[in-house]
């Protein structure tokens, strides 16, 4: 392991980045009306983390509106700020210590969207990371431990984005939206079919050819009344096998019940 804080490049296992040419901005819509206190308490942890290894972040907070505003004033502070990198954190996740030095180590042109491994917070508390297209997405549910994953879309309530995207997207660059502002056209499906402004944001990403990825050796908790990962996916899974082998198992002994009845006559 080797750390250096006056510009050098920092290693700490395989992860390796340039702190003197990076300027992270730190992206918190508060979009809620509490922050829960774990969320408070490893976002502050992350943040110092990165302090200390030397990496420059420019906190940028923006409240009081719809989330999709709320994302695109950041960006316009970060570019003004002249960041190259944005992450966005939302207030109800997790974070691990070295979530910022570990995205940044895996963000660049090429890279230039990199999301945690999050997980949505009601059941069936599935991994987000989909591929496919808005409302005929597919959830991604096999991956091999620690793998470099590219999908289709993500959240954005812990991504890491190289400010080039912006360059070369048209604002707004999140947008609350429908299949028909996005232009999405599938047989059967509603043109007014709502999108949300991160499945919206990664779409056209991947209409411009912009990858991206998600790291999957990152995981990163989403608060609900509890706190939601893959051991939650994993036993949510289990259950629902268990409940639905007893459901059909009871249909097959009622049925057995009542058919005599039903073809009696």
């Amino acid at each position: 392991m080797e750390e250096d804080f006056n510009g050098v490049s920092i290693e700490v296992g395989e992860l390796e980045i340039q702190p003197s040419n990076v300027l992270l901005g730190v992206g918190v819509p508060c979009s809620f009306t509490h922050i829960h206190l774990i969320t408070s308490m490893t976002f502050a942890v992350a943040m110092c983390d990165a302090q200390t290894k030397g990496i420059r972040q420019h906190l940028i907070q923006e409240g009081n509106g719809p989330l999709d505003d709320l994302r695109n004033n950041i960006v316009k502070s970060a570019k003004n700020i002249g960041c190259s990198h944005l992450i966005m954190c939302d207030m109800d996740m997790v974070y691990p210590p070295d979530t910022f030095h570990r995205l940044l180590s895996k963000c660049n042109e090429d890279t230039p969207i990199v999301g945690g491994l999050c997980f949505k917070r009601y059941p069936p508390f599935s991994p987000v990371m989909m591929r496919g297209i808005p409302s005929r997405y597919r959830i991604v549910e096999e991956w091999k431990d620690g793998e470099f994953l590219e999908v289709d879309a993500t959240g954005t309530g812990c991504i890491m984005l190289h400010m080039s995207v912006f360059d070369k997207m048209e604002f707004p660059w999140f947008k609350f939206g429908t299949t028909e502002e996005y232009g999405i056209k599938v047989p059967g499906l509603s043109a007014g079919t709502n999108v949300g402004e991160d499945i919206g944001f990664c779409f056209k990403a991947r209409k411009l050819g912009i990858p991206v990825y998600i790291d999957t050796a990152l995981e990163i908790g989403h608060n609900t009344t509890l706190t939601v990962d893959r051991n939650t996916w994993e036993l949510w899974k289990k259950l629902k096998g268990n409940t639905d082998e007893a459901m059909e198992k009871k249909k097959q002994e009622l049925s057995e019940i009542y058919e005599p009845y039903f073809f009696e006559q």
